[in-house]
């Protein structure tokens, strides 16, 4: 029985009062209304993979509200009761995108149409997640035995192909990247559509009145940023000499080559300028092509914190209005700079600004700061894992993708990654080819078969694999060949001298002695180690040696096992007084440090030591030594690098070699040190950039021999098998064929990730009292908060002075977290310093404490297994 029409079902109710507001023909109207505007402005790539019909669909995207399940959940709708009464309630299909999406497969259109069908997926997947279910729908919803609403579906499903025309009837099969296009361009409709500040309940629906509404939205979101059309290089660079600043040929050539949209791989020595050579052809895409937007994706936290500024001075220089960029990774909430307007450097001369621009400035500037929507922001910087959430079965991972769409997106060190990730980076090319995309890959040491997969990865192949290096490989969008341009360059080729150590435990003294000597002697010496464990062991046998030699401050640590603050102010310490300015460089200094400075940090050593590692990383941490043209302490003038190799012969038994390269094999496999052996140490010296490819060519190819040892083909055996094991979760992990996950980084962009647990360090344990929780904070402030209440000011505060640690270093403290810590700060341990010593006593302590963890402002955290307890664990992991 219908007693109720189209005008009496709701959509939307007053957050307030809980009363219905907005009906669901409204809200349609609305959404299909942003959807019309918006694909009129994006780029003709975006738009022309969206279907035709795709402005009703999306339109269409919340008829499926019209159903019991979804009207009964407002209990002050005038027909709650009537309803109620005249249904069976029990499992009522509540998920209306479902109900959507059954009621348009069976639209007279669609109904004989299968393959047109799939474009459906995007009406039931448009609240995150594209439920399992939801793609077969061969069992109608449960609608407790009413069908009243099935009429009012058909009635408005009419009224919006009137509004908005006809569905989508192309073939829809295997157009698995523009189905998830379209559910992104769906979400983004919906989710402008649904701002009750721009849509409020008492809008007028008009046509005229929702398009002119929804292009002021758009417009004060900054969606379509000007560029200005007439920046010559050095402008874009250094505005106040532009004359002074030109382009290096890695910068040329690859100007000269991108005419079109596709895809970009740069291979150049490191301090070459890719990053520039990136941001220029992003500006001639923007400029001379329909590209808009840019991502810059690196792979660490502190890669896209260092290039962030970089980026936001481009743009400050190249802008033509406000505009909006973010910066997006795990921690960007600690910071400043999660989101932020960039005004061109103009307007600093003529500062007037009507009012309105301002205002849409911010209001763009707080849209933005959503996490879910940092994205969508025209620029970012950010983690690779933020773009590869996109092509993973991750919540909101189809708005994403939508967000890339059209943008230029850079991807930096791309040698950097494993197999895992390198199969999901591949995917992501093959999106955003896809969407209309340029993609830029950055490397300095990429090798042929690398390249190769990623050229696959646009659709193409590679008709020969030249050695040239520099070289640029292009593959235009819709190409099935690559083309390469060999790039002529001009840089006086260096020198490295290589020495190798190898370590026996009789000569280790001596070693370090002579490396305390030279930082003595006035030269400022980086070493990089394998473990933190290892980097900790290293400073400690150094300051011992220099502590009475040189100031203090010029001896240092970096790793990740440090407070958030700390390592931040730690890295901002090094990468000032050792980077470019000359005035800051100190006399003598040494810098221990992981492998969190091997790449995209400007770091550079008068003299570098390294452990032995993959040939590529050696060659990343080469590029911190001699880095920059300047004079070099006496004695230093020659570039020369110690590799630390594992006393092993490589002979034997897997588990004696295995014993002999520990712990490095627990972070890199056995095989890829071997080959790096190999190939490095027959060498006195190599020459750069020359000898860049040919080496990693060597060590790429270099194979195990036909009767070699058990160990070597253990470990040919382990690589192989690990290597598929990660292709394989790749694979499985596909937008639409696994079940949705939260979309964190790290969650499934990395493999093989292990639970970890956020160590905070406070004066004083944390006082219930009255209801109350009382925090003495490592800043000496005090918080309160109510038990059950959520204290934002405490939450960052945690964070920012919190530790990431192997979650098995505390599992019974996790065990034992109260909920009011749990609620500001997920994963979280507390511990209590004494004044007199670096021993950390752990809050919620138990008998069963596996191991004993200290703390000291120059260490950072350290632990040790407690003998009495039996327990066993990888002694360093991935942990670095």
């Amino acid at each position: 029985m219908k007693d109720f029409t189209l005008n009496d079902c709701w959509a939307k109710t007053d957050p307030e009062t809980g009363q219905p507001c907005l009906s669901v023909t409204e809200h349609c109207k609305i959404v299909g209304s942003v959807a019309e505007t918006l694909l009129s402005r994006l780029p003709p790539l975006v738009a022309n993979q969206l279907p035709q019909g795709s402005v009703a669909l999306v339109a269409a995207h919340d008829i499926g509200k019209l159903t019991p399940g979804f009207q009964l959940k407002a209990p002050l709708w005038p027909w709650h009761q009537t309803l109620k009464e005249s249904i069976i309630a029990d499992s009522l299909t509540t998920n209306h995108a479902i109900v959507s999406q059954w009621h348009l497969q069976n639209h007279s259109a669609l109904r004989g149409n299968k393959k047109s069908q799939y474009w459906l997926v995007s009406t039931g997947g448009h609240h995150g997640s594209y439920p399992l279910a939801c793609r077969t729908m061969k069992q109608a919803p449960y609608e407790g035995g009413n069908n009243s609403f099935l009429q009012l579906r058909n009635e408005l499903t009419e009224l919006l192909i009137q509004s908005f025309g006809s569905l989508p009837l192309e073939i829809a099969k295997h157009e698995f990247e523009r189905i998830h296009l379209l559910t992104g361009f769906t979400i983004f409709s919906d989710w402008i559509g649904s701002n009750a500040d721009w849509f409020p309940a008492n809008i007028s629906t008009d046509d005229k009145s929702l398009r002119d509404r929804s292009h002021e939205v758009l417009d004060s979101l900054r969606w379509n940023p000007r560029i200005h059309q007439q920046r010559s290089f050095g402008h874009q660079f250094t505005p106040q000499a532009p004359e002074t600043f030109s382009p290096r040929p890695i910068q040329s050539a690859l100007l000269e080559a991108a005419d079109s949209p596709g895809l970009y791989i740069v291979e150049a020595p490191m301090g070459m300028g890719k990053t520039e050579a990136a941001l220029t052809t992003a500006y001639q895409r923007w400029t001379q092509g329909d590209e808009r937007g840019l991502y810059f994706a690196l792979p660490t936290q502190l890669t896209s914190n260092k290039i962030h500024d970089r980026i936001t001075t481009f743009l400050e220089n190249i802008l033509d209005d406000d505009s909006t960029q973010t910066l997006i990774h795990g921690n960007t909430w600690l910071g400043d700079k999660k989101s932020q307007t960039i005004c061109p450097a103009f307007k600093e001369m003529n500062p007037d600004q009507p009012e309105n621009e301002a205002n849409d400035i911010n209001e763009a500037l707080r849209w933005y700061s959503s996490t879910r929507k940092q994205l969508m922001a025209p620029f970012g910087t950010g983690t690779i894992d933020q773009a590869l959430l996109a092509v993973l079965p991750a919540r909101f991972a189809a708005l994403r993708y939508f967000a890339l769409a059209g943008k230029v997106v850079v991807i930096d060190e791309v040698h950097s990654f494993d197999p895992y990730m390198s199969a999901l980076i591949d995917r992501l090319i093959r999106y955003l080819i896809k969407a209309g995309s340029t993609v830029i890959i950055l490397s300095a040491t990429l090798t042929a078969q690398r390249r190769a997969e990623l050229v696959q990865a646009a659709g193409a192949s590679e008709r020969s694999q030249p050695q040239d290096y520099p070289l640029i490989t292009k593959v235009p969008t819709g190409s099935t060949h690559a083309t390469h341009v060999s790039v002529p360059y001009q840089l006086a080729p260096q020198t490295v001298n290589l020495r190798h150590q190898h370590m026996h435990p009789d000569i280790e003294d001596e070693f370090w002695e002579s490396i305390a000597d030279k930082v003595e002697a006035g030269a400022n010496v980086v070493v990089i180690r394998n473990t933190v464990a290892l980097a900790q062991n290293t400073y400690r046998q150094l300051k011992a040696r220099l502590s009475s030699r040189i100031p203090d401050e010029n001896i240092g640590l970096l790793h990740s096992r440090f407070p958030q603050n700390e390592r931040q102010t730690n890295e901002d310490y090094w990468t000032g007084i050792l980077g470019k300015d000359d005035a800051k460089r100190p006399q003598g200094s040494l810098l221990v440090s992981t492998q969190i400075v091997e790449q995209s940090v400007d770091i550079d050593a008068d003299c570098l030591i390294t452990d032995l590692a993959p040939t590529e990383l050696i060659l990343q941490r080469i590029g911190r030594l001699h880095r920059h043209q300047r004079p070099r302490p006496a004695g230093f003038e020659q570039a020369t690098c110690y590799i630390l190799h594992p006393s092993t012969d490589w002979e034997g038994d897997a588990e004696t070699v295995k014993d002999a390269l520990s712990p490095h094999h627990w972070i890199y496999p056995p095989l890829t040190l071997w080959q790096a052996a190999q190939t490095l140490a027959p060498l006195s010296t190599i020459q750069l950039p020359q000898d860049i490819r040919p080496l990693l060519e060597q060590a790429a190819s270099c194979q195990v021999p036909a009767k070699a040892s058990s160990a070597l083909c253990q470990f040919h055996d382990e690589h192989s098998r690990k290597r598929s094991a990660m292709h394989g979760t790749a694979a499985l992990r596909d937008v639409f064929n696994a079940s949705a996950i939260d979309d964190n980084e790290g969650t499934e962009t990395r493999y093989g990730i292990k639970p970890s647990a956020l160590l905070i360090i406070l004066p004083s344990a944390p006082v219930e009292q009255g209801g109350n929780v009382i925090w003495q904070l490592p800043d000496g402030s005090t918080e309160t908060h109510r038990v059950g209440e959520f204290n934002y000011p405490l939450a960052k505060a945690l964070q920012t002075h919190a530790t990431r640690i192997p979650a098995y270093l505390v599992k019974a403290q996790l065990s034992n977290c109260p909920d009011w810590l749990k609620q500001h700060i997920e994963s979280g341990v507390l511990a209590v310093q004494a004044d007199d010593s670096s021993e950390l006593q752990l809050v919620h302590n138990s008998e069963s404490a596996t191991h004993t963890l200290s703390y000291r402002h120059d260490l950072g955290i350290s632990y040790e297994k407690n003998e009495s307890i039996s327990h066993f664990s990888d002694p360093e992991d991935f942990w670095f």
